[in-house]
Protein backbone atom coordinates (compact mmCIF):
# COMPACT_ATOMS: atom_id res chain seq x y z
CA UNK A 1 0.00 0.00 0.00
CA UNK A 2 1.28 3.42 -0.92
CA UNK A 3 -1.50 5.33 0.80
CA UNK A 4 0.83 7.31 3.07
CA UNK A 5 2.99 8.50 0.17
CA UNK A 6 -0.08 9.31 -1.89
CA UNK A 7 -1.64 11.27 0.97
CA UNK A 8 1.54 13.30 1.41
CA UNK A 9 1.69 13.99 -2.31
CA UNK A 10 -1.93 15.12 -2.35
CA UNK A 11 -1.33 17.36 0.66
CA UNK A 12 1.66 18.95 -1.08
CA UNK A 13 -0.30 19.54 -4.28
CA UNK A 14 -3.14 21.11 -2.28
CA UNK A 15 -0.69 23.36 -0.44
CA UNK A 16 0.87 24.50 -3.71
CA UNK A 17 -2.56 25.04 -5.25
CA UNK A 18 -3.75 27.10 -2.31
CA UNK A 19 -0.57 29.17 -2.44
CA UNK A 20 -1.05 29.90 -6.15
CA UNK A 21 -4.71 30.81 -5.59
CA UNK A 22 -3.83 33.10 -2.68
CA UNK A 23 -1.12 34.83 -4.73
CA UNK A 24 -3.49 35.24 -7.68
CA UNK A 25 -6.25 36.69 -5.51
CA UNK A 26 -3.80 39.08 -3.82
CA UNK A 27 -2.46 40.18 -7.21
CA UNK A 28 -5.97 40.75 -8.52
CA UNK A 29 -6.96 42.76 -5.47
CA UNK A 30 -3.83 44.89 -5.72
CA UNK A 31 -3.92 45.55 -9.45
CA UNK A 32 -7.61 45.52 -10.33
CA UNK A 33 -10.25 46.86 -7.99
CA UNK A 34 -12.07 43.52 -7.82
CA UNK A 35 -14.50 42.38 -5.18
CA UNK A 36 -14.44 38.61 -4.95
CA UNK A 37 -17.80 37.35 -3.78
Amino acid sequence: MHSVGAARLVERVIELGNSVIADTVQFAEEHMDLAVA
